[in-house]
Order: structure tokens, then sequence, then C-alpha cells
């Protein structure tokens, strides 16, 4: 496997997040950050990208964020500053856990393998992964 990174799946690329009913997400108070900032996707070069595909980005409530192709007071989403730094230390924590008799084939999406963690851990990251399958669709 070479790294982990910690990964959140609702979709097997195939199919809408479960969690869309009527057009509307069902777990909005408590969903993860990443779809807080979608459609903001931070990226290892410290860009904030946008999935210009997302229908809100050309509403009045879309151009408060997105002005012009470029993020609009990118300070008020910490979740999306420094993100290279947060993704090396996130893959550190996680090398405690990369061992491949831990985890098995979950699914491929775009070439991209994805894994199951199987292994014994209590770990609160572990546990969050673990859960967030739970509605997933193989």
């Amino acid at each position: 496997m070479g790294y982990l990174k910690a990964n959140i799946l609702f979709s097997n690329g195939k199919e809408f997040c479960p969690y869309i009913i009527n057009h509307q997400c069902s777990i909005y108070n408590q969903r993860p950050s990443i779809c807080k900032n979608y459609p903001l996707s931070p990226n290892l070069d410290d860009k904030v990208y946008i999935d210009d595909s997302c229908p809100a980005v050309n509403t009045e409530f879309g151009s408060t964020i997105v002005n012009k192709g470029e993020v609009s007071n990118i300070k008020e989403h910490p979740t999306l500053t420094n993100y290279q730094n947060k993704f090396i230390e996130t893959h550190l924590y996680l090398e405690q856990f990369n061992n491949k008799n831990s985890f098995e084939k979950l699914i491929e999406i775009n070439n991209i393998i994805f894994y199951k963690y199987i292994g014994r851990s209590k770990d609160k990251y572990i546990e969050t992964h673990l859960s967030s399958l739970k509605n997933f669709k193989y």
C-alpha cells in the first residue's frame, strides 16, 4: 500500500451519497468536515480546488464562497488551510496501522483501491473509519 490516507467514503462512485434523501442531506447537523467544505477540496499542493459541477456554485450563496473561480475568505475555512502539513501529520500518525494484514480491499473507484481496516484497534480514527462504512454499499 505504500502509505495510508484517511478517507470517508459515502459513495461507491456510481451512486449518490446514501444520506441524501429527497435531494437533502439527512445528517446535515452531524455531517463530516468533508461535506461541510464541499464543493471545496484541499489538496497536497496546498491549493483548494472547486467542484464546479456543484449546482450551488452558480447561485447567490455559492458566489459568497467562490468568486470568479477563487475561494473567498479562505481563512473562514480552517480545515482548508495548511492542508499539506495536516496531511503529513495524519500520515505519520496512521503509520502505526500500516500493516497489509490489517486491511482488505474494499472497492476500486477510478483505478484507486480503497481498503477496509480489519485489524484490532480501539483507536478513535479507526473506529470512525469503520463507522463510516456501516451504510456504504459495496
